[in-house]
């Protein structure tokens, strides 16, 4: 099933903003369904800054908490960023945690002091990192890891083959 019309209608080049469309996502449970990226549609109206589909996603009891792959940003995270406090407040009178850290520790708190202040502190443990490809273990893991360079990954491609061809000649 193609769901592009569930995040085309909240974002991207020509979002739509259809209430309707977003309540019949809504009704056929497209609520917390993520993207490719790991967004969703609530996350994507915090980004075109749709107002009314951000309220009827947290009406509807959108998860606040998802987190964006790459950085394991949430969607009050981005409004914190982009310095929108009604969006930041609907978020957080949804439940959104301004002190769940991203992958680097850094929280919605500290983008948006004064938004928050009125809420107690909640420490939050850092999340698990989301490790979708070797791009994002970098990003993780860096200076300790890094990606090969192209010669670095020919000569163990090479070395590879070597040992399987070992390993079938030694069995």
């Amino acid at each position: 099933m193609n769901y592009k019309f569930w995040f085309d209608n909240c974002c991207g080049f020509k979002p739509a903003h259809d209430l309707e469309t977003l309540r019949y996502g809504i009704q056929r449970r497209l609520i917390n369904l993520r993207d490719e990226y790991g967004s969703t549609a609530l996350m994507l109206c915090v980004y075109s800054k749709w107002h009314e589909g951000a309220e009827e996603l947290v009406k509807a009891g959108a998860d606040t908490e998802v987190r964006y792959f790459r950085t394991g940003c949430t969607a009050r995270y981005a409004a914190a960023l982009s310095k929108d406090r009604r969006m930041a407040k609907t978020l957080v009178d949804g439940g959104a945690n301004p002190d769940a850290p991203n992958y680097w520790a850094i929280t919605p708190r500290r983008w948006l002091p004064d938004a928050f202040a009125e809420l107690p502190i909640r420490p939050s443990p850092l999340p698990e990192p989301h490790i979708q490809n070797a791009e994002h273990l970098a990003d993780h893991h860096h200076p300790s890891f890094q990606i090969p360079d192209t010669t670095e990954r020919v000569s163990l491609a090479q070395l590879r083959q070597l040992n399987t061809k070992y390993f079938f000649l030694s069995n």
